[in-house]
């Protein structure tokens, strides 16, 4: 007669709590990922804020939570809302300027030679300050 939770010729399976034994794995997995994504949150929170003698970048207070303030608040929303979908609208137009035939972009000093004035400085005259080239 076999015994409870062992069938004839086969052992019994190892369980944690009932549970299979792969599954402890793959909850301590998932806690160590999410202690890890929080934590480095939160660290990234405080070295954007905090003065760069204290070892941060010392952006002022507004930049700093809003670079952390929309990845914190979609998981707010996530939690208290659900997974809803979201969509990103954009207004397109057209320029009312007129392009530049060299760099290519559209700005209002364009002439009648299809040239801007910043092309037109750095092909006819002195052109401007480079910096790293």
């Amino acid at each position: 007669m076999a015994a409870v939770g062992q069938t004839e010729g086969r052992p019994a399976e190892r369980t944690l709590f009932g549970h299979p034994v792969g599954l402890a794995n793959l909850f301590g997995v998932e806690l160590w990922e999410r202690f890890s994504f929080y934590g480095m949150l939160t660290i990234l929170g405080y070295y954007l804020y905090y003065t760069v003698t204290d070892g941060g970048l010392e952006l002022p207070k507004a930049t700093a939570t809003g670079i952390v303030e929309p990845i914190t608040g979609s998981q707010i929303d996530e939690r208290s809302l659900g997974q809803v979908p979201s969509a990103a609208y954009a207004d397109v137009a057209a320029s009312a300027h007129a392009k530049c035939e060299r760099c290519w972009h559209y700005r209002p000093d364009v002439d009648d030679e299809a040239l801007c004035g910043r092309c037109r400085s750095n092909l006819h005259g002195p052109g401007e300050k480079r910096l790293y080239a």
